[in-house]
């Protein structure tokens, strides 16, 4: 599953921007939709917040990883170095930015 992560994440950033967007509007969509509409007790937050630091962590080990791949490949793609930073950088923000969203309606 990790490595199929790693192979979507790189093909959507050589594909095109709008295939990135696609991804991670989606991905955000079906996390906050399959946690946000149940019911919790206090004692089954912690495998919620730890399976958020490890997709985290996940997510920091595919980035490596399609940035060693994009920095060692003969490319001379229409993509800068700075366009790739940004939606990296972006999926991030976005990953965060959900986990704040999707907390904050489960703890409401």
């Amino acid at each position: 599953m990790h490595l199929l992560r790693v192979l979507l994440l790189n093909v959507a950033i050589n594909t095109s921007s709008s295939a990135v967007f696609l991804i991670i509007v989606t991905n955000s969509f079906g996390e906050i939709k399959s946690t946000v509409f149940k019911k919790y007790t206090p004692e089954s937050l912690f495998p919620i917040v730890a399976s958020d630091i490890v997709e985290r962590f996940y997510l920091v080990v595919d980035l490596i990883f399609v940035l060693a791949r994009l920095s060692i490949s003969p490319r001379g793609g229409a993509f800068t170095w700075s366009d790739i930073v940004y939606w990296l950088v972006f999926l991030v923000a976005i990953e965060v930015g959900t986990d704040w969203v999707k907390f904050c309606l489960i703890f409401k």
